[in-house]
């Protein structure tokens, strides 16, 4: 007669390793599907379970993250705000790396204005979807 071990597949003998979770990945995710759920619903819409169901998680293990709406949406401002950053300094150090390499002046007066409409086109950048 077989073990119960052997009867099911891929199950181990010893402990179980707990598997290793990148939590901030995973609030970066849930950040990430609240601003897709905001541009295609409104706000208004925006709940805990539609961003739950947005991020391909239960609610319970967005709970797990976030306890209220309230956090949620304070770590997806902070976090917004933290990637515009981000990309203005590297636009900026674009355009300094242009200047320096004798770019041409006039391309350096085009770029500045669509810098500055980075952040209100999206707040995680074209590439959130």
């Amino acid at each position: 007669m077989s073990s119960v071990l052997e009867q099911c597949p891929g199950a181990r003998e010893g402990p179980a390793i707990p598997k290793e979770v990148d939590h901030r990945g995973r609030r970066e995710a849930i950040a990430r599907a609240l601003w897709r759920v905001v541009e295609q619903r409104g706000v208004i819409q925006l709940t805990m379970r539609v961003v739950a169901q947005e991020a391909g998680m239960s609610l319970g293990q967005l709970q797990h993250y976030f306890a209220s709406r309230t956090a949620m949406l304070s770590f997806a401002m902070i976090f917004a705000s933290e990637q515009t950053s981000v990309r203005v300094h590297q636009g900026l150090e674009k355009l300094t790396s242009q200047t320096r390499s004798g770019g041409d002046s006039h391309q350096h007066v085009e770029t500045t204005p669509r810098l500055r409409c980075i952040a209100i086109r999206s707040p995680l950048g074209p590439h959130h979807h």
